[in-house]
């Protein structure tokens, strides 16, 4: 069982900016680290929303396919 967690709407904000790197300066452990704490959110469909953006976005070669991957897991 995968343990869950609780996020706000600020904090899920906050790591969508991140795994989408909407800045431009987000290095890319940050982005996975975003993207792993989404993945055991309580948050599923605003989640899926946030992934599938980014997979739809390509956001990066290095990201994409682990996007995919994570996505397929719901």
């Amino acid at each position: 069982m995968t343990p869950s967690v609780s996020l706000t709407q600020d904090t899920l904000e906050a790591l969508e900016a991140s795994l989408l790197n909407t800045s431009g300066l987000v290095p890319l452990h940050d982005r996975f680290r975003a993207l792993f704490t989404l993945k055991v959110a309580q948050e599923q469909d605003k989640v899926i929303e946030i992934i599938g953006k980014g997979v739809l976005l390509h956001v990066s070669h290095a990201i994409h396919f682990v996007l995919v991957h994570v996505l397929k897991s719901y």
